[in-house]
């Protein structure tokens, strides 16, 4: 994952460019000044710095951005496509020049040729020879030429991938860490530890929505309920949040440590312990008062969904779904084994359903070697 300063005064467009950057597994920090980007820079140091022109002034912002960063590349986006603009930003020091409409594929190329630079400083001052009339008419005739071939590409790719998208049952996903997964009734929410984030997705297509960045918390664990959104901390705190833009949060509960898994079942808030192996039935007041305690009949539970009154559990070493009696939930009703991890190249740490079919978001193994996969499982009987 490449993390990515984006300045602009714009949160409409700082917003619409994360959320592109996000699909492709960017980690963004969105700032709407100068002071804001040199306190990223000196907080995060990012790989990349993406500057949107806003203003007439834009090229003078520029050579400031690379006179003060000179070791981080800057990829400058301006607001319609210009050749004769892009050659002089690219003569300041802009390792890349973008422009509006922007797509993930231009973006994705862009970062990778950006981000293996050694530094931001490419000179791209032509020989004396081609530094009249021909060569610029050349240039503007090339620049068009991979605009206009890479929006067919594009089209073209966007077209199978309508075609596929019926017909499959997996998914990779734009981030290597994920940890858990859960559905709201029309879109789909999963966390990825390692970049602090929360992703919402579309389901169907899987294109990222948004993300959410919790500079402060690992994420292990989500809960939905009609008012909020709970998320487990790998210290096993947990947060009540709003569901608003920011996912805003409300409470935090930090006397349940070890806590790695949490449900919802429409009055009671279920958590699981992986330290002690329990199932505890809570209730949702400022301590989250214990009802009941069970200890957990499978070999370790990564994830808790109830679906009508049933409560199921994600079993991961076991590669198994697990159908719990709701009266005894030490006791198991039914097992659904999961063949798709049977060649042991992921890893299954997060179990959600969307009213239909359970899914699955899985880790690659080792950890980190590829990126994350999502699979759809066939409805396990009874529900």
């Amino acid at each position: 994952m490449i993390s990515i300063a984006l300045l602009s005064s714009s949160e409409e467009k700082r917003r619409e460019i994360s959320l592109l950057l996000g699909e492709i597994g960017g980690l963004v920090y969105g700032v709407d000044n100068l002071a804001g980007l040199k306190e990223v820079i000196g907080a995060q140091s990012p790989r990349i710095i993406m500057a949107l022109e806003e203003n007439p002034a834009f090229e003078e912002l520029v050579r400031e951005i690379i006179s003060l960063f000179p070791q981080t590349p800057v990829i400058s986006i301006i607001s319609s496509r210009d050749a004769k603009r892009a050659v002089k930003l690219m003569l300041l020091g802009s390792e890349e020049v973008l422009s509006f409409p922007l797509s993930k594929e231009q973006l994705r190329a862009a970062l990778n040729r950006a981000g293996k630079l050694p530094t931001a400083s490419l000179s791209l001052v032509p020989p004396a020879s081609l530094r009249g009339l021909y060569f610029y008419a050349f240039f503007f005739a090339a620049l068009l030429a991979l605009g206009l071939t890479g929006w067919m590409i594009h089209k073209h790719t966007e077209t199978l991938r309508a075609a596929e998208l019926s017909q499959k049952n997996s998914w990779a996903l734009p981030y290597f860490y994920p940890s858990a997964l859960a559905f709201d009734g029309d879109n789909a929410w999963i966390a990825d530890w390692f970049s602090q984030s929360l992703y919402e997705h579309s389901t169907g297509s899987w294109d990222v929505k948004r993300v959410i960045h919790f500079p402060n918390e690992m994420p292990v664990s989500i809960a939905i309920t009609p008012n909020s959104i709970w998320t487990v901390d790998a210290s096993g705190k947990i947060v009540r949040r709003l569901k608003n833009l920011n996912l805003t949060p409300v409470e935090d509960y930090d006397q349940l440590p070890g806590t790695t898994a949490i449900a919802f079942d429409g009055l009671y808030l279920w958590t699981y312990n992986s330290a002690s192996k329990r199932l505890s039935k809570r209730l949702t007041n400022s301590r989250l008062s214990e009802v009941a305690s069970y200890p957990y009949p499978g070999a370790q539970a990564t994830a808790l969904v109830f679906i009508h009154n049933s409560l199921w559990s994600l079993d991961a070493p076991d590669r198994e779904i697990l159908l719990h009696d709701i009266n005894h939930p030490d006791q198991i009703i039914s097992k659904t084994p999961l063949p798709e991890y049977s060649n042991g190249k992921y890893a299954p740490t997060g179990l959600g359903f969307d009213g239909k079919n359970f899914w699955t978001v899985a880790q690659s193994l080792p950890a980190g070697s590829a990126k994350a996969i999502l699979f759809r499982h066939k409805k396990p009987n009874p529900l």
